[in-house]
């Protein structure tokens, strides 16, 4: 159904097709997984990957410069700084497809930001369900995604200047975010408040359709660079 809905390259493609067009020097993952999209950073100087699960991770996909840390990737900000991690370098490309739950992912962006170059990119995965059921805090369904798509709603909201684009990709979306602000510390100052706000919140529409102000943009080359402007 994700296919037909969202029809065109996997989010796998989209993203191996963000690291061709961006050629990040410095790479930033959060949910590693077996390492098939940690393995796109080839060409990274510095590449960093968390995932708490080492279980599944094939070293064969690891890129020379990349280092994975097995832990919570907020055990791993709270120890960690940008220069032990990163050197000299800052974020040029992120990818956030950590736990579910839309204020583990929205913490993740607050850090991520915070390592990042002003013109960097941080892209989230699962930010376009197609299914209400798909897309709540329980799990109720073997493909779940969580409600990860608040985190659009919540940088919408709080963070207008950003530029927040939905790559229209199967199976969830990903979600292109761009003009990054360093410095800012207004979702960290009000993090408590967001997520009172937003815990409870449904989605907000039926099967197949999407909420208002999700601006999405095809899995092709044009939509890319449409959503890295």
């Amino acid at each position: 159904m994700a296919s037909l809905r969202l029809p065109g390259p996997s989010y796998r493609d989209v993203l191996r097709r963000l690291h061709e067009l961006l050629r990040p020097r410095s790479y930033f993952e959060i949910g590693v997984e077996t390492g098939a999209t940690l393995a796109f950073a080839q060409a990274a100087e510095r590449a960093i990957g968390i995932d708490p699960d080492a279980s599944k991770l094939r070293r064969d996909l690891v890129p020379p410069s990349a280092r994975v840390f097995h832990e919570t990737s907020d055990a791993f900000f709270e120890r960690m700084t940008r220069e032990q991690a990163l050197g000299a370098h800052s974020i040029d490309l992120a990818f956030i497809d950590g736990m579910h739950w839309f204020e583990f992912a929205l913490r993740d962006f607050i850090h991520v930001e915070a390592w990042s170059q002003p013109n960097g990119v941080i892209v989230l995965h699962d930010c376009l369900p197609i299914f209400p059921l798909t897309a709540s805090r329980e799990r109720r369904t073997k493909f779940w995604v969580g409600d990860v798509w608040k985190v659009v709603s919540i940088l919408r909201e709080y963070r207008p200047e950003l530029r927040v684009k939905i790559v229209a990709t199967a199976p969830s979306g990903l979600c292109v975010v761009r003009g990054l602000d360093p410095t800012s510390r207004l979702l960290a100052e009000r993090l408590d408040e967001i997520i009172e706000r937003y815990r409870e919140l449904p989605y907000p529409v039926s099967a197949l359709q999407t909420p208002d102000g999700f601006e999405l943009v095809p899995p092709n080359d044009a939509g890319l660079r449409e959503a890295l402007k």
